[in-house]
């Protein structure tokens, strides 16, 4: 779960029981691979049957197409 400075949305599926890493993009609007990859070595990916990865748009940055 990508996000410039919470980890709300994270901390909600966490509650509910679901496997999830943070990453708090800082500065950056978007997510890098090396971030990426950073949290997926803090999962147990062959306990996993589904993997999303999600960038959650902040209001007030534009998008791009």
């Amino acid at each position: 779960m990508g996000d410039l400075a919470t980890d709300n949305d994270a901390s909600r599926l966490r509650a509910a029981g679901v496997p999830v890493v943070q990453i708090t993009t800082g500065t950056v609007c978007h997510l890098e691979a090396a971030m990426v990859s950073r949290a997926l070595s803090k999962l147990k990916l062959e306990n996993l049957d589904l993997l999303i990865i999600e960038k959650r748009r902040q209001f007030g940055l534009p998008s791009r197409l």
